[in-house]
């Protein structure tokens, strides 16, 4: 389902663009294979929903094609394995490779072509600007919304209360409060320095950022056990944790020995069994550190109180977000082409992806939505990739064409599609081959 919604949006930017340039579209296809649905619409495009759900194409009509009016693919899929049959410009039979759309004017073509990858794009930026505006953001000075359960008594806070400092550390914004509960002594009391109904106060408070899991990611340790939001672990092993950065530093310590994590759930105890995972992270000057991980978040010992950000807001974080994981995905493609990750830290195959969305999907709409985002974002950046029969290869000959005035040789053009064919092919068997042996 989440690699069908990505397609079907990749797919429609060409189809759209298409109908915008003139141009008629034979069949849209969700999907390769068998078809189990289809139907015919009034301007006699096909609609088709196929067995193997893995990407998807649109078949146009090509003006100079002979009058069997042999179509050609537009586009390849979102996850890079679809097949061209791509029309030749004098009508002669398919050849494979980019003669797309032969018939039309190179700047439509060009147009259908970067149609699909932006239209991902822009899915992913009304998906995050969405998300924004309906999640909205923690207010500064940081204000409590809700004091949350613990397994301990607490008295001070209440909703309603701005915070100015904790323990003398003045608080702007709440990551200064996430700063604070990384560095501070434990031993001392956490005294808050407040303004409560006008009145500035200071008054005894929970620790903010106890050993409590705000998310749980998919695939993880914790996700195996069953670890849920709000749970709060109290031991490691046996020993106390006071806070997230002391269950940090227990995980590290426990190497790859097993973890027994004593939890507290809404008045419950529980015991789980974990084991933590590698998993690699910039070091900030070029590099990757490894550190051990079960995969939980961090939360606070309250809900901060939030506002709603304009459109114009949420568009810019939208684009800002996009753009974030566009290039945090190119950066860990080509440090993993140097070695510096591995393939289990990069690549995620249709098994893996089913695996993740299923677990996204119970934590709610918000982060598979999200998981929708970033999946969006990877498509249409993979599809932009200068290898035949992806759209980027389209476009790298359309670069060609423009310089020369001529089209590349057909033989150039079939023999780069069967490579760039052989090489997505690879890469998704590979991609199969991490899904089941990565420990993840």
């Amino acid at each position: 389902m989440l690699v069908a919604i990505v397609v079907v949006v990749h797919e429609f930017g060409h189809y759209l663009a298409a109908r915008l340039c003139g141009v008629i579209a034979l069949e849209f296809s969700v999907g390769f294979g068998p078809t189990l649905v289809q139907r015919r619409d009034r301007r006699g495009t096909i609609w088709k929903f196929s067995l193997i759900l893995l990407g998807g194409y649109v078949k146009f009509d090509n003006p100079s094609a002979s009058p069997q009016r042999q179509g050609d693919q537009a586009s390849d899929n979102g996850r890079g394995d679809g097949r061209s049959g791509l029309t030749e410009s004098d009508g002669k039979r398919p050849v494979s490779g980019m003669y797309l759309l032969a018939g039309v004017p190179l700047r439509k073509r060009v147009v259908i072509v970067a149609a699909g990858p932006l239209a991902s794009f822009l899915l992913a930026v009304v998906l995050f600007a969405g998300m924004f505006m309906l999640e909205g953001q923690v207010q500064s000075p940081p204000v409590v919304e809700h004091v949350k359960a613990l397994p301990w008594e607490h008295t001070g806070l209440q909703p309603g209360d701005e915070i100015l400092a904790i323990n003398g550390e003045e608080v702007h914004e709440i990551w200064d409060i996430v700063t604070y509960g990384r560095n501070a002594d434990l031993s001392e009391l956490p005294i808050y320095t407040i303004v409560r109904e006008g009145r500035t106060r200071r008054i005894e408070g929970p620790f903010p950022t106890p050993a409590i899991v705000a998310a749980v990611a998919p695939g993880s340790a914790a996700s195996d056990a069953e670890i849920e939001i709000d749970d709060v672990i109290l031991t490691v092993n046996d020993k106390d944790v006071l806070s997230f950065a002391q269950l940090q530093n227990a995980v590290e310590a426990a190497g790859d020995q097993s973890i027994q994590l004593e939890i507290w759930r809404q008045g419950r105890m529980l015991s789980k069994v974990l084991e933590s995972r590698i998993q690699s992270f910039p070091d900030g000057e070029g590099g990757y550190v490894e550190r051990r991980l079960i995969g939980v978040s961090m939360g606070l010992a309250f809900d901060p109180a939030l506002r709603t950000p304009g459109p114009l807001e949420a568009l810019d974080f939208g684009v800002r977000q996009t753009w974030s994981v566009a290039a945090g995905s190119l950066a860990a493609i080509g440090d993993s082409l140097f070695g510096q990750l591995g393939g289990c830290d990069v690549l995620h195959g249709p098994v893996g992806i089913a695996r993740v969305s299923g677990e996204v999907a119970a934590q709610g709409i918000d982060r598979f939505l999200r998981l929708v985002a970033v999946l969006s974002v990877v498509i249409g950046l993979f599809n932009l990739f200068p290898i035949q029969p992806l759209d980027g290869g389209h476009l790298l000959f359309y670069a060609y064409e423009a310089a020369t005035g001529k089209l590349p040789p057909p033989r150039v053009a079939a023999i780069s599609t069967r490579i760039g064919i052989a090489l997505i092919v690879f890469l998704l068997i590979f991609a199969l081959y991490l899904d089941l042996t990565c420990d993840r």
